[in-house]
Formats: C-alpha cells, sequence, structure tokens
C-alpha cells in the first residue's frame, strides 16, 4: 500500500495517517 501511496506523492507520515484510518473503519 505505501507503494501505491508514494506514485501518488504522499508523503510517508501521510501514508501512516491513511494506514491508521483504514485499519480503524476499514469500511470507510
Amino acid at each position: 500500500i505505501t507503494e501505491s501511496l508514494r506514485r501518488c506523492g504522499i508523503s510517508d507520515s501521510s501514508s501512516y495517517v491513511l494506514a491508521a484510518r483504514f485499519n480503524a473503519s476499514p469500511e470507510e
């Protein structure tokens, strides 16, 4: 997943936030 985010130009810190959101609420 991190590789896909990097392709969009997202920082590692942002990927952590997105990962946390997916883990917290995968439905969204």
